[in-house]
């Protein structure tokens, strides 16, 4: 469907689907309680309805403090993602820089330890890991 490559994971496993898990924790701990002592549910239906309006405020009136999100509602998130990009962008900017310092690399450092023995021009010897992606690097619209 749309392109998109379905994998599955294992259950109740947050480091590999630590959003659905927590949305899951949200689900249990916010609609369920409330939910079933507001109403004696007949059906299932009547449940799945009150599920789906709940989902519906959850992600488009509801702000969230997730890691993208900064107190917008998910809905604002997803039509909106340029501010994300920047963040993203801004953030893999400042590790790039501070991994291109001598703080961490095995560049011979002065006796004083504030100044290169290399020329200044030379190029320094930051990790791959340092590096960040070519896509990260292009400008943001």
């Amino acid at each position: 469907m749309e392109d998109i490559d379905h994998s599955r994971t294992k259950t109740k496993s947050p480091r590999t689907n630590g959003i659905c898990e927590r949305f899951h924790k949200t689900v249990l701990n916010e609609f369920y309680p409330i939910a079933f002592r507001k109403k004696l549910y007949a059906s299932i239906a009547d449940l799945q309805n009150d599920l789906d309006l709940w989902v519906r405020s959850y992600n488009e009136e509801r702000p969230h403090q997730g890691r993208w999100c900064f107190g917008k509602t998910p809905m604002q998130t997803f039509l909106d993602p340029t501010p994300i990009a920047k963040e993203i962008r801004a953030v893999t900017e400042r590790r790039f820089r501070a991994c291109t310092t001598d703080s961490h690399h095995d560049l011979p450092i002065a006796a004083t330890g504030s100044a290169r023995t290399s020329p200044p021009n030379a190029p320094t010897k930051a990790s791959a890991a340092c590096r960040p992606p070519s896509c990260l690097l292009q400008t943001v619209a």
